[in-house]
């Protein structure tokens, strides 16, 4: 074969091996867009599965005591307003009022006491179901290092809720807002406390600001006497610290 024919044989060579190049690559530039787009699917609809999810806990709650307390506070504020005006000319009316009004009271707190009871008695989340957080975030299209630390089954069952929690909305606020492709959740058990730490890899969260999710989070950490530090300036950063002590928030049933 003469020189000008291997010539042509060796132009066409390099023009097929870069027409293959262009094919894979266009092939895999595809493959990243689908793989992008069903990413960004699946992370919508565990967002939505959770919101729902949280919103029906919140409505049944929110029923619960708005019926014991509207009803409470209706008929009680009759009974007083019977007291008040039967003081002078019919003491022992009303005496009877106030009396009503006694019972009404008692029986709404033991209704609410009832109700927190059966919330309580309810199996809640604990660190066991941190595992359950990781794979979802997995399935998400995370990759998520997940470091437990000490005796996390010795952990009481407010503080094992609680950082349960805070590691739940830390995952739902990267899939939300975030465009990480890593997360790391450490749960550090001492003697002393338990320290609950969730970052991610993004970029600057700009405009950040805190809703009702990180709100939460903050009221429950205080509620055990811990503290929260939240950082936005790259990604998204979360570091909860919970005392292993006894403290009481609010009335106790």
């Amino acid at each position: 074969m003469s020189r000008q024919g291997l010539g042509a044989t060796e132009t066409l060579a390099r023009g097929g091996v870069e027409l293959l190049w262009l094919a894979v690559l266009l092939a895999a530039a595809s493959a990243t867009r689908q793989y992008n787009r069903w990413r960004t699917e699946h992370r919508a609809r565990l967002l939505q599965l959770e919101q729902t999810r949280l919103a029906e806990q919140r409505l049944h709650i929110s029923r619960e005591v708005h019926d014991v307390v509207a009803h409470t506070l209706a008929v009680v504020g009759v009974h007083l307003n019977v007291a008040v005006a039967a003081l002078d000319d019919s003491p022992e009316e009303a005496r009877a009022a106030l009396r009503t009004a006694i019972s009404v009271r008692n029986q709404a707190t033991r209704d609410l006491k009832a109700f927190v009871g059966e919330l309580r008695d309810t199996p809640q989340q604990g660190l066991e179901s941190v595992a359950d957080l990781v794979a979802q975030a997995r399935t998400a299209g995370l990759e998520v290092r997940y470091e437990p630390e000490g005796d996390l089954a010795a952990i009481p069952a407010a503080q094992a809720l609680t950082a349960y929690r805070v590691v739940q909305e830390a995952v739902v606020n990267t899939l939300r807002h975030s465009d990480a492709g890593r997360l790391t959740i450490r749960l550090q058990a001492t003697t002393r406390d338990l320290v609950v730490k969730v970052a991610d890899n993004g970029s600057a969260a700009t405009g950040f600001t805190a809703g009702h999710g990180l709100t939460g989070m903050r009221e429950r950490v205080a509620a055990l006497g811990g503290t929260l530090h939240i950082d936005a300036g790259r990604g998204f950063a979360v570091q909860a610290v919970l005392p292993l002590t006894a403290h009481l928030s609010g009335l106790a049933p």
